[in-house]
């Protein structure tokens, strides 16, 4: 195995390497091109797309997820304010199941008053009343609105409306007698 002919085969193959070497610093067509360590643009367009693809294919189940699950929240929200609406209805409707409470609610409500009672009612023209259920006054007269109202209708129709209306009563204008 190891005769002239094998000295001359691994002579031969040195001189091939030396050559190449040499070759490839001259920058010689022959020599074999060193292999690329970066990206090509065609796989960077397939690895967009993929990519591209798995996003899409993730948002949009993510999207209905979070929209149902903001969804459920509100109506869970939901039910509890109707379940405490139905408390205050329930509680609501045991107070007015109590005769005592009918009672009280027909004398300050209705103003009834039982038989033999003498009802008396206080009016106070400076103030408001309380509940908001009395007279209202016209600006500048001390009268309510259905005396006001009577007052008009009661008028001779030659008279026209009173001032105590506070209505701005514009003058008759007579055409100039030709």
């Amino acid at each position: 195995m190891h005769g002239p002919d094998s000295r001359a085969r691994g002579t031969q193959a040195a001189a091939q390497r030396a050559a190449a070497r040499t070759s490839s610093k001259r920058g010689s067509i022959t020599s074999k091109a060193a292999p690329r360590t970066g990206w090509s643009t065609r796989q960077t367009f397939i690895l967009a797309l993929v990519v591209g693809a798995l996003v899409l294919t993730f948002v949009m189940p993510l999207r209905t997820y979070f929209s149902q699950w903001s969804e459920a929240r509100q109506i869970v929200a939901e039910q509890e304010h109707l379940r405490a609406e139905v408390a205050a209805l329930r509680a609501e409707q045991e107070l007015q199941d109590d005769p005592a409470y009918i009672k009280e609610q027909a004398r300050e409500r209705l103003r009834y008053v039982f038989p033999g009672e003498t009802p008396y009612r206080v009016q106070f023209f400076d103030e408001q009343n309380q509940d908001g259920t009395g007279d209202q006054l016209l600006p500048g007269s001390r009268d309510p609105w259905y005396t006001q109202l009577w007052r008009e209708m009661s008028v001779q129709r030659d008279e026209g409306p009173q001032r105590e209306m506070n209505m701005p009563i514009a003058p008759i204008e007579q055409a100039p007698a030709e």
